[in-house]
């Protein structure tokens, strides 16, 4: 099961439609019902109702008694993060909890989208930033902040990033550096802006390496 919605019809008015979403495929009575009696908790009820609805809008198919035989202690450590995703959204709302992926975009800032938590969009960040092997980081400013070269030490670069013609286009030169204060950081200099002195053009501090 990946998505229910009760519906609580009362004598007059509108229906109460409770949607509840999971962030992997359930199929454990308990577990599906303690969900529900927290999204419950949350919902305007109708004082009086007259009938109850459950529609199963999204299911998925069910682990068959083999592929339990062969279960193992990573797949129980797996589901729990997912568990723990279940219970805030139930509390809490959908809106509390956002996932990442990856976008079809060569500019840092908008190589990745919003997801659902547990939705299959796109790859995750961290299967990426993994087959990157750290050259990336995931801890950027918005927008870059403007800084001064000198008070850095340029370690490796340039990578040359161009793209965005077709609404916001950017040509930069990307480095990672290391700051006065030691942080292994992500540098850029615009192209247009690039001379032969270092100390010339345009610097921006993009992110921190974790």
């Amino acid at each position: 099961m990946l998505r229910l919605t009760w519906g609580f019809h009362p004598l007059q008015g509108t229906p109460c439609r409770v949607e509840t979403r999971f962030a992997r495929p359930r199929g454990d009575d308990r577990g599906i019902l303690d969900l529900v009696r927290l999204r419950l908790e949350q919902a305007d009820l109708p004082e009086e109702t007259m009938s109850i609805e459950l529609v199963a809008n999204e299911t998925a198919p069910r682990a068959s008694a083999a592929e339990g035989l062969f279960r193992t202690p990573d797949d129980d450590d797996r589901s729990q993060p997912m568990d723990l995703v279940d219970t805030i959204g139930a509390r809490l709302g959908d809106a509390a909890l956002t996932g990442l992926a990856l976008a079809d975009d060569h500019r840092p800032e908008r190589a990745w989208t919003a997801r659902r938590p547990g939705s299959r969009s796109g790859p995750d960040l961290d299967d990426s930033a993994r087959a990157r092997d750290g050259s990336r980081p995931l801890w950027l400013f918005d927008p870059p902040r403007p800084v001064r070269i000198d008070r850095f030490r340029l370690l490796a670069g340039p990578e040359r990033i161009e793209s965005g013609w077709w609404d916001h286009a950017v040509a930069r030169d990307y480095y990672v550096a290391l700051g006065e204060d030691g942080a292994q950081c992500w540098l850029f200099r615009t192209r247009n802006e690039i001379a032969d002195s270092a100390s010339d053009g345009k610097w921006f501090l993009h992110g921190y390496f974790a």
